[in-house]
């Protein structure tokens, strides 16, 4: 994770030609798991800052905004919003999340030409890789911020293997696994996995707040139950627009 007490300014990052997070990837999940715990699919800027216990004009909630965004999982969204996308969501079902990962590293136009110079080779000394780094367009000011996220992110996403190799990770599909079963088992495990196909259809949010559910006869304050019932709405909204004029409101007595 970034180092809370070291706040950045774009200008760092701003005479670069090409763009990069300063922060890594994990950071960018930190973002996407903030906006989905507050208020669902999207929020305010300043009430995103407040939850990450950050001022919203600080340099370090700034630039880890644009790091998520830089990674694809999140976009702006009219005046002081920010909504989470598509391959955002994934990072939140666990079933999606390593190919999302994956997506989401090859998002970055530096790191995918970093992937393609190093692809299946052992990674070169900070000083070569820095150099390279440059060679892409990132200023020298920026080349060490940028080499450490990159290589955060490289591990965080699975592209670097125990001996420093970038390689590309396997995200193994449900057809690649059906591929290298035995015919005897495989009529067994497409029924097993009859259910399961109609459980894709629920949305990825839809999931992930159904996952956050305790267990029944557990303890669970009122608080808890408004926080999640608001997201849920907030998610159903998003995910299922209507055009009427009815508009629900989730208060704690």
């Amino acid at each position: 994770m970034p180092d809370k007490n070291h706040h950045p300014t774009s200008r760092f990052t701003s005479n670069s030609t090409i763009e990069f997070p300063y922060y890594d990837l994990d950071a960018g999940v930190k973002i996407v798991n903030a906006i989905q715990n507050s208020a669902g699919s999207k929020c305010k800027v300043n009430q995103l800052a407040e939850n990450l216990g950050y001022s919203s004009n600080g340099g370090y909630f700034r630039m880890l905004v644009k790091s998520a965004k830089t990674f694809g999982l999140i976009v702006r969204e009219g005046v002081g919003m920010v909504k989470i996308t598509e391959r955002g969501q994934k990072i939140l079902d666990p079933d999606l999340r390593a190919q999302a990962l994956s997506d989401s590293f090859l998002n970055v136009k530096l790191y995918k030409k970093i992937y393609q110079k190093y692809e299946s080779c052992e990674l070169p000394t900070a000083e070569n890789l820095e150099k390279a780094i440059v060679s892409f367009g990132v200023t020298p000011k920026s080349k060490v911020a940028a080499r450490q996220a990159f290589e955060k992110s490289a591990e965080q996403a699975g592209f670097l293997d125990d001996n420093n190799k970038l390689i590309n990770p396997f995200i193994e599909s449900p057809e690649s696994e059906l591929d290298t079963m035995s015919e005897v088992h495989r009529s067994d495990q497409l029924n097993d996995r009859s259910e399961a196909i109609e459980d894709t259809k629920i949305h990825p949010l839809i999931k992930v707040l159904i996952r956050e559910l305790p267990k029944p006869k557990s303890e669970w304050s009122s608080s808890q139950k408004v926080r999640w019932l608001r997201a849920m709405n907030s998610n159903l909204a998003w995910i299922y627009p209507d055009s009427g004029d009815v508009n629900i409101k989730i208060v704690e007595d």
